[in-house]
């Protein structure tokens, strides 16, 4: 068989040569440079291999970065997002940047939230801490459901298993937790924040919610431990959506 296989490799290759002929093109990149050709093809049409190679090289880049975001669970509207591109609108959140900022810089064992109005910034400062501390983002619903499906006899992963995971990755950050069945979320979470603070691994929670919602809907241990180890923001500036929509 592999004798076949190489028969047939050599007699394309005959074929192939008797069809290609040598030539040599002006490239504007990497000057005259020799290529092959079929016959009687004009040369506008042939490729400078070194641009050729330059172009599979980014596009390959291009599609292990996507991988890449894809795996930290970010949404795609959020692939660009960085703390340098993030334009606070009001002095507060020109503040609120800055000590974020000095987190991304040395985030120890702290959990941020952040809190407030609807369309301000938050989901896209969650994501460009993920991809500046590598971490994961997700949403609590999203979160709830993972750990529902670890129920089922055929899962691929064990409840155990997905709580390992994130307590022990370098940075997580979980949006809308304001959203889910109360008692699930309370356990959940609760367990998250002490499990991380425990392991000195950094955390971010946000949700359009209230701080008074925030002690409301947490024990006093758990309130402790952002008082003592944590940060807290307010983002209580109008929306970018209705600037998105008058556009």
């Amino acid at each position: 068989m592999t004798k076949k296989i190489m028969t047939g490799e050599i007699f394309s290759k005959k074929i192939m040569s008797k069809m290609l002929e040598k030539r040599i093109i002006y490239c504007p990149s990497h000057g005259n440079v020799e290529v092959d050709v079929f016959k009687g093809e004009a040369d506008d049409k042939a490729v400078c291999p070194y641009c050729e190679k330059i172009n599979e090289a980014r596009h390959t880049a291009a599609i292990e970065k996507m991988r890449k975001l894809e795996a930290m669970g970010l949404y795609e509207e959020h692939y660009e997002a960085a703390l340098d591109n993030f334009f606070p609108p009001t002095q507060k959140a020109k503040a609120h940047l800055e000590a974020i900022k000095g987190f991304a810089k040395k985030p120890g064992r702290k959990c941020l939230v952040f809190y407030g109005n609807s369309g301000t910034g938050k989901s896209k400062l969650l994501s460009a801490l993920v991809k500046e501390l590598g971490g994961k983002y997700t949403t609590y619903e999203w979160l709830n459901l993972r750990i529902k499906s670890s129920y089922s006899p055929r899962a691929e992963y064990s409840e155990e298993k997905i709580f390992k995971e994130l307590c022990a990755i370098p940075f997580l950050a979980i949006d809308e937790i304001e959203k889910g069945p109360d008692k699930d979320r309370i356990e959940h979470l609760s367990f998250i924040i002490r499990e991380r603070y425990e392991r000195h691994k950094p955390l971010a929670l946000a949700g359009n919610f209230t701080w008074n919602w925030l002690k409301e809907t947490f024990d006093g241990s758990i309130i402790n431990r952002w008082q003592c180890a944590g940060q807290s923001f307010e983002f209580d500036w109008d929306s970018y959506r209705s600037n998105l929509r008058g556009e």
